[in-house]
């Protein structure tokens, strides 16, 4: 995956507002459906506003991204296995998919009488229901009523035959990764065992135990042959049956715990009370930012973006211990969860910044996370706290991630390793300083106590000029500190004109989280009405529903968190910055619980398409006059009120 720049960058894509008009209708009507009718009798609710096909085809790069079914920030999910978006046929059920590329390293195929036609072994499929959630099709060919369903590292596939006639031989077909000694095994009647090596340069084991809801009478094996990269084993099943239910664990600690994992989160073979279940683990999460007095299309931009944004990082904890590649070796978690499955060269500035505003106990398990990541490495910084690849980086964004968290009241952790490790490799290189990232040592040193040396760092960011499109951390802090005695600021010439760039590249810009926290800084800058109105302008016409809803990549739910924030009208200025710029929400009213009974509320009399400008703002019922506010402000919770207009104050 490519690094994206920590500054503003434009670039075109070759899909424009026309193409996504035109398949408007389409999408609406493929993206939206009701899933398990027969098991939800109840009103629509929140998680029922997620399209998972939005935004899956990035423009960018040109390629699709599939959809994604998995509980909020867990380790097991599956994907479509298919060779493209839009196929009518499928290479198996997934069972685990570690990557977006869509390649399991587990998946079933359940055999007929009536095989598949196509000579690569796919099968054919209808009526397929993606929730984030649940995955439903039927397998046409072979007349097997499909139904899937999860918790966070167990799931249950339910298949029903549809013309079975209770005296066939049964058989099923599991398909095993075979990148580097795999190994399987039948354990007892009904069950399978088996481990994959997944990743590149430090190979991760991924264990696997299955059982099914009869006896296996016979196990072979062969190569696969429309793929040699997979083992085929046929499981011939002992008691004819009209219904298979095959549920599983993984792990990445060992087979028996994968056993326990199992037996711990699924305890039957019944799939309407797994998939209420894991409705209500997305409901939950959900619930956490509730918005109200939107319009259909921004609840399910809203919801969809706040789905994708808790997607990563994943827990890798299990009963207390969890693994690391690092040091291959497993750790007691001493009752922290630990998380992996991230690369903060993405997630620092926005998915984080959201995490600590109505997460922010899961928010301090990822920072220990990645203190524990500095310990189990000898003291190297990580380029991303990953699975089956440890790939080490002089230059880490953690920098930027604590001292945003010292800002924010949430580092009580000992800091004191990873400062000299952050100090150390910015020390050797000059060449890369900058500024933000001394200013940063500057916090952090006199957080522990190093008064000297912060003062040391303080004074020599003071010699290096902002970078382009941005204004200096020093200007930031001292405007959020000072409202009453600041002063418009305005950036030098030559820098990225906001106002030429939308009139001369309409609908052809690739929006990322930079341009948002550009469009914010207007604020800072004396132009609040440039912020409200070109972030409104961002959020209708850049961002849609369906597959080409998304303007850019959605990195790790990266460009997904800043459309949160946006939307809520609440942005981060920068990490490390006790404060965030304000606009105009999306939504009359938005309640943000963060946890320890305090919630966050936003209201905005009046807010619709044309009033996105505010006339009247208030903090706490105290009046305001600018439109920024200190995150100490609203840490305790508290109401953010305002009234919104159709014209310029």
């Amino acid at each position: 995956m490519k690094q994206r720049p920590s500054y503003l960058l434009f670039h075109t894509s070759k899909y424009t507002l026309l193409t996504m008009l035109l398949l408007l209708p389409l999408l609406l009507s493929t993206g939206c459906s009701k899933v398990g009718e027969s098991v939800f009798s109840s009103a629509p609710l929140l998680v029922d506003y997620v399209d998972v096909h939005q935004g899956t085809w990035d423009a960018e790069h040109s390629e699709e991204i599939f959809p994604i079914v998995q509980l909020p920030h867990s380790l097991l999910r599956i994907i479509p296995f298919k060779e493209s978006l839009r196929s009518a046929r499928i290479k198996g059920l997934p069972l685990y998919t570690p990557d977006i590329d869509g390649r399991p390293l587990f998946y079933l195929i359940p055999e007929s009488a009536h095989p598949s036609q196509d000579p690569s072994g796919r099968l054919s499929f209808d009526f397929q229901e993606i929730t984030p959630y649940s995955y439903h099709l039927y397998l046409d060919e072979l007349q097997v009523n499909v139904d899937f369903s999860l918790t966070s590292m167990s799931g249950l596939y339910d298949l029903s035959s549809r013309d079975y006639n209770g005296r066939d031989t049964r058989q099923l077909s599991l398909y095993i990764d075979r990148r580097d000694s795999t190994t399987w095994e039948q354990v007892g009647d009904d069950a399978i065992a088996a481990e994959v090596a997944y990743g590149g340069t430090t190979p991760t084991r991924i264990y696997l135990y299955l059982q099914l809801n009869t006896n296996i009478a016979q196990m072979t094996s062969s190569i696969s042959p429309s793929d040699t990269t997979y083992e085929h084993l046929t499981l011939q099943l002992q008691k004819p049956n009209k219904r298979i239910v095959a549920k599983y664990a993984i792990s990445l600690i060992s087979c028996e715990q994968a056993k326990r994992n199992l037996t711990t989160q699924i305890q039957s073979f019944e799939y309407s009370p797994l998939v209420k279940s894991a409705r209500n683990e997305w409901q939950k999460i959900l619930r956490r930012v509730e918005v109200s007095g939107g319009t259909e299309v921004n609840m399910r931009k809203f919801y969809t973006a706040l789905y994708r944004s808790h997607l990563w990082p994943v827990s890798i904890s299990e009963d207390g211990q969890y693994y690391s590649p690092i040091d291959d070796s497993v750790h007691s978690d001493e009752g922290i969860t630990q998380y992996s499955q991230d690369d903060l060269r993405y997630t620092y500035e926005t998915n984080y910044p959201l995490l600590m505003l109505h997460a922010p106990d899961m928010m301090e398990e990822i920072i220990v996370s990645y203190l524990r990541a500095i310990r189990d490495s000898g003291g190297q910084l990580l380029e991303t706290l990953d699975l089956g690849s440890v790939v080490y980086t002089e230059e880490s964004p953690l920098l930027f991630l604590l001292t945003d968290a010292l800002a924010k009241g949430l580092l009580d952790q000992d800091i004191k390793q990873a400062f000299e490790v952050l100090r150390i490799a910015i020390d050797a290189e000059p060449e890369r300083r900058t500024g933000y990232k001394l200013w940063c040592l500057s916090q952090l040193a006199n957080s522990i106590g190093y008064t000297a040396l912060a003062r040391e760092y303080a004074e020599l960011s003071d010699t290096y000029r902002p970078s382009p499109g941005r204004l200096s951390a020093q200007q930031v802090a001292s405007i959020l500190e000072h409202p009453s005695d600041a002063t418009p600021i305005l950036l030098p010439e030559g820098q990225v004109n906001i106002d030429s760039l939308f009139s001369s590249s309409l609908h052809s810009l690739n929006v990322d989280p930079d341009l948002f926290a550009f469009l914010f800084t207007y604020n800072l800058m004396g132009r609040p009405h440039d912020a409200q109105k070109f972030v409104r302008h961002t959020i209708d016409y850049f961002f849609g529903v369906g597959s080409f809803g998304y303007p850019g990549p959605d990195d790790y739910g990266s460009l997904s968190a800043s459309l949160v924030f946006a939307m809520m009208g609440l942005y981060p200025v920068a990490p490390g910055i006790n404060g965030y710029s304000i606009v105009a929400p999306s939504f009359n009213e938005i309640n943000i619980n963060m946890g320890g009974g305090r919630h966050l509320t936003i209201k905005a009399q009046g807010a619709s398409q044309v009033n996105k400008y505010i006339s009247d703002l208030t903090i706490g019922g105290r009046p305001r006059t600018v439109y920024w506010v200190k995150h100490s402000q609203i840490a305790s919770g508290g109401t953010i009120s305002m009234f919104l207009s159709d014209a310029e104050n």
